[in-house]
Order: C-alpha cells, then sequence, then structure tokens
C-alpha cells in the first residue's frame, strides 16, 4: 500500500479533491492483458463524490497514462465510526444519484432521487418508489449498484427492501414513468 498523493506526485488539483487525494492510500494497481485498461483501487478516509473521483481519474489519465490506456479508480472508504449507514445515505446520496445516471440509466437515477428512503429500527433500508413499482429488472439493478455504493465502498451491511406503492401512487404516475421508460429507450 502506497499514499496515492507519493505514487501520482506529477498532479496538481483543485482544493475540493486535494485532501482526499493526500490521504488516498493506494491498495492496488491492475492493468488487463491488452494492457488497455488501468484500475487503480483506492481507499479515502473521507467520502469523495463520484464527480470528484472522475475528475482524478481524469488527471492521472492525463498526467501518468496519456495514450490510448483507460484508467478507472475503484474506491473505497475507511470512515470513521461517526458514519452510520443512515449519515452515509444522507451525505452521499446526492453523489448516487450522479453516479446512476451516469453509469447505470438516467431512469435510475432519478428513480432513486424521487424515492422515499429510510433505515428502520433493524437496519435495513426502505425504499419505496413513488409511483407505480419499476420493473424487477430496474429494482435488481438498483439494489446491486445501492450495494457497491453503500456496502462495498463503506464496509457496512444491511439489506435492502422495495416497499410498494399505495394504490392511488400507482395509478396516478403509472403514465409518467412509461414515458420516461420510452425516452429511455430512444
Amino acid at each position: 500500500m502506497q499514499p496515492l498523493s507519493k505514487l501520482f506526485e506529477k498532479i496538481k488539483l483543485i482544493p475540493q479533491v486535494k485532501a482526499a487525494f493526500e490521504e488516498g492510500v493506494v491498495t492496488k494497481v491492475a492493468q488487463n492483458s491488452a494492457r488497455t485498461k488501468v484500475r487503480i483501487y483506492v481507499t479515502f478516509k473521507h467520502l469523495l463524490a463520484h464527480k470528484e473521483v472522475l475528475y482524478l481519474q481524469r488527471q492521472i489519465h492525463k498526467h501518468y497514462f496519456p495514450k490510448k490506456e483507460e484508467v478507472f479508480i475503484v474506491e473505497s472508504f475507511d470512515l470513521s465510526t461517526q458514519y452510520t449507514p443512515e449519515i452515509l445515505l444522507t451525505e452521499y446520496e446526492s453523489s448516487i444519484v450522479e453516479e446512476l445516471s451516469s453509469c447505470h440509466s438516467p431512469f435510475l437515477g432519478i428513480t432513486f432521487e424521487s424515492a422515499e428512503k429510510h433505515f428502520d429500527e433493524d437496519g435495513t433500508l426502505h425504499i419505496k418508489v413513488k409511483g407505480a413499482p419499476i420493473r424487477k429488472e430496474f429494482e435488481d439493478e438498483l439494489e446491486e449498484a445501492l450495494r457497491v455504493f453503500l456496502c462495498k465502498r463503506s464496509g457496512f451491511s444491511f439489506d435492502i427492501v422495495f416497499d410498494e406503492p399505495d394504490e392511488s401512487e400507482k395509478k396516478s404516475t403509472f403514465q409518467k414513468n412509461k414515458d420516461i421508460e420510452d425516452a429511455n429507450r430512444l
């Protein structure tokens, strides 16, 4: 393991990323056999928004891999004990929405952003999508992405349950959800 700032010391960064960069620790660097993709596994002591990880990725690519290699940062967080799953969700939600929208689909980002979310007394995350229930494949994709974002990256472990919307919500927004799905197919 090596400090990120020592391994990539040429990089000049914007202030909001610099502190995390200086505390980040590289745990692994891997390259595919075709030498077209580089994955840099980094652990940060503080949350870093998805757009900040992408910025760091671009800077590393620009200064260290200027050819055709794609650079990916695979981030994880070693957070202090002040973080609970509830606090993590609250502080990281906008980054999750951004990453869902850009890496999965705008539909998933909008769906998660507009959903009601809460943890129960057992620590289970309940997600209630407003309107019509989402199709099973979207639900599965959203759950898997949330497990990566909230559990794998931060070391938390909790269940995720999708609650059914009320009948009145289902009817009033059925057409709206259909329109969004149709727009995503274009």
